[in-house]
C-alpha cells in the first residue's frame, strides 16, 4: 500500500475507506522503522557488532519520533461524502486538519481524483461540520453554504441511479 501512495500524481490520491494516503504512508515509515530498531536490538550479535547496534536503533528511533508527532496533523483529515437530500452525489470532499488544500474529489475504488479545490474561510471545514447544502439542477450539483449566500463547488451529475 505504501508503494502505492508514492506513485500517484498530484491529482490523484489513495484512499481506503476514510483513511488517505499520506496517513498510510506515515503509518507504513513507522511500522518498517520501529521493526528495524527492534531487529537491531533484540537479534543476537558478537561483541564486534554491538557498536554498530546501537548507533542503527537510534538512527530509526528518532525519526519514529518525528513522525508519531506529526501524526495527529495528518490523521485528522476529514472525508466526508457530498449528499444531495441524503442521496450521495458520487463525490467526496477531502478536509485536512488546517483547512488548507481542501478539495472535492470523485471516488474511484481505491482512488479519490481531484475535481475542484475548495477555499473555506478562517480554515474552516463545512463538509466535516455538515455546513454545506448540494442542489441538482439540469445535471449539475450546486454546492454551497448551508445559509446558500457562497458557492463552494459546482459539479457534474454523477449518480447513475435516482435516490428514492
Amino acid at each position: 500500500m505504501a508503494v502505492a501512495v508514492l506513485v500517484t500524481g498530484s491529482a490523484t490520491y489513495v484512499l481506503v475507506g476514510e483513511i488517505t494516503g499520506p496517513y498510510i504512508g506515515l503509518v507504513a515509515a513507522v511500522v518498517s522503522l520501529v521493526s528495524t530498531a527492534l531487529f537491531a536490538i533484540c537479534v543476537p550479535a558478537r561483541p564486534a557488532w554491538l557498536a554498530l547496534k546501537l548507533p542503527v536503533a537510534v538512527l530509526c528511533v528518532l525519526p519514529t519520533l518525528v513522525l508519531i508527532t506529526l501524526a495527529p496533523l495528518v490523521a485528522n483529515t476529514k472525508v466526508t461524502p457530498i449528499l444531495e437530500q441524503g442521496c450521495p452525489t458520487g463525490y467526496v470532499a477531502v478536509e485536512p486538519t488546517a483547512g488548507s488544500g481542501s478539495f472535492i474529489g470523485i471516488r474511484r475504488g481505491l482512488y479519490v481524483e481531484r475535481v475542484r479545490d475548495v477555499a473555506a474561510p478562517n480554515f474552516q471545514r463545512p463538509f466535516a461540520t455538515g455546513d454545506y447544502v448540494a442542489v441538482s439542477h439540469e445535471n449539475l450539483v450546486h454546492v454551497t453554504y448551508a445559509d446558500r449566500t457562497t458557492s463552494l463547488a459546482t459539479l457534474a451529475v454523477t449518480r447513475q441511479a435516482p435516490c428514492p
